[in-house]
């Protein structure tokens, strides 16, 4: 029994010492090949391809910081696969949401504008004008 548990606590142990964090690593595209090959040379893997934004997800051990996956050539980002609960974090509300008051409205639109636009004058055409559409279908004729 002595041994099991010693051997399970020294395998967790080996797994919390070579535990990998998992980074998006986003590239040129032209460098996919030697990024892919830098992230299993220092020992990661690629867990997801995200082939339209030429970025992949990696399990990359712990020791290696972003500074040593920054100098692979063309990398361009590298950032923490993080798991955000955004709409928890911020709960949105139109209570907590402050509308302005008259004043600060009425400054923002400009003393000298119009509150109602003019309406333009309603074009008339003349008594011996024909509307276009009408001469054109010959509606006289259909007539």
């Amino acid at each position: 029994m002595k041994k099991t548990l010693i051997a399970v606590s020294v395998l967790l142990a080996a797994a919390s010492a070579a535990q990998a964090a998992q980074k998006i690593v986003t590239y040129d595209q032209a460098f996919k090949p030697g990024v892919k090959a830098a992230i299993k040379w220092m020992g990661g893997s690629v867990v997801r391809e995200f082939r339209l934004i030429n970025a992949v997800v990696a399990d990359i051990p712990e020791h290696i910081k972003s500074v040593d996956i920054y100098s692979v050539e063309g990398v361009r980002d590298v950032a923490d696969d993080s798991y955000i609960r955004w709409i928890e974090s911020a709960p949105a509300s139109m209570l907590e949401t402050p509308l302005p008051d008259m004043d600060s409205f009425l400054g923002a639109i400009g003393p000298d504008s119009t509150a109602i636009p003019e309406a333009r004058a309603e074009a008339v055409p003349a008594a011996n004008e024909v509307p276009w559409g009408v001469a054109r279908v010959n509606a006289a004729a259909a007539w």
